[in-house]
């Protein structure tokens, strides 16, 4: 597998380049600072969601999805409404 190693500056002026890469098997490894290292990996929706989420999180997600179609959700109309609700988390 080919690796690439890339600064922050370098990679977001290129960012699609270095996605394409990644989508392709490349490694691309983004270095922030000193000792900060990131590597970008491509997530197949589907297969792949199961590796990163733990039950909790995948119950919690399931429980989401069913309380909004249900209408069971919060709809701030404007920018007051919508800081009294993060206030309230």
């Amino acid at each position: 597998m080919e690796v690439i190693e890339v600064n922050g500056r370098d990679f977001r002026t290129h960012q699609k380049t270095y996605l394409d890469l990644s989508d392709k098997g490349t490694q691309v490894v983004i270095r922030r600072g000193i000792n900060k290292r990131y590597i970008i990996t491509p997530i197949n929706p589907v297969e792949d969601y199961d590796r990163y989420l733990t039950p909790e999180m995948r119950s919690r997600i399931n429980q989401s999805l069913k309380q909004a179609a249900e209408g069971k959700v919060t709809k701030p109309m404007n920018k007051e409404e919508l800081l009294a609700f993060l206030d309230t988390l």
